[in-house]
């Protein structure tokens, strides 16, 4: 999704003139193919819109510690998370339990866990003027978001709460893999759904690579790894 986001960068930035951007992770390619050689897919998409970029305020982080990505995902007035139909990236459930107001692809996995207009936003992958246009609406009137952001939170730890749900359902499929009690397995882990994420943002990783915006794995085609950690900061 890095090279959606950016393509649509220029007119979040004319929208919205002081908005900032960061975007975080690293250059690796953890999906799909390797960019041409001598460049990246970080580079290479960034040139093409370059020149339309007021680039003193986009910023590339890099790789950050898990401590600092929590923090930014908690400071940001959007959160910006593209993928093509693939796994779930943990990013996206992180992003929900700190209270992020995400606007994420109208993907397959995406939609398991984001209803527009009730936790999150969705655009269309390939939109990138309904992209632009629903950040810069995030980022003029982020009071009017506040519900789906409590909504968000609490889809993350009411599903996906590592102590709560996470962990004594994958104990829970041990004990049936050891002794083969299917009906254990089921009680255990009925009203209940969810597996990635917690409560209290720990006992993760540090953030994935991913070079590029938006939360996400699969990237421009897929490039960059995943594009999970762009998001507009809250100085807007």
């Amino acid at each position: 999704g890095y090279h959606s986001f950016m393509r649509a960068l220029p007119a979040i930035q004319r929208a919205r003139p002081e908005a900032v951007t960061l975007i975080v992770g690293g250059d690796e390619v953890s999906y799909g193919a390797k960019a041409p050689a001598g460049t990246t897919w970080k580079q290479r998409f960034l040139d093409e819109v370059q020149d339309r970029l007021d680039m003193s305020r986009v910023f590339f982080l890099g790789k950050i510690p898990y401590p600092e990505f929590v923090t930014l995902l908690q400071v940001s007035a959007c959160h910006v998370y593209l993928t093509y139909p693939f796994v779930l990236s943990w990013s996206c459930i992180e992003a929900m339990s700190a209270g992020a107001l995400v606007v994420g692809s109208d993907t397959a996995p995406v939609r398991e866990v984001i209803e527009h207009g009730r936790n999150g936003l969705l655009v269309d992958f390939f939109d990138t003027d309904a992209l632009a246009g629903t950040v810069a609406q995030a980022l003029a009137d982020p009071a009017r978001y506040s519900a789906l952001r409590a909504a968000a939170r609490e889809t993350a730890t009411h599903g996906y709460d590592l102590h709560k749900v996470c962990l004594p359902k994958q104990l829970a499929l041990l004990r049936v893999v050891a002794g083969g009690r299917a009906e254990e397995f089921k009680a255990a882990t009925a009203g209940s759904a969810g597996n990635a994420g917690n409560e209290d943002n720990e006992d993760n990783e540090d953030n994935e690579d991913n070079a590029g915006n938006a939360g996400n794995e699969d990237d421009a085609g897929n490039a960059s790894g995943e594009t999970t950690a762009t998001r507009i900061s809250a100085g807007d």
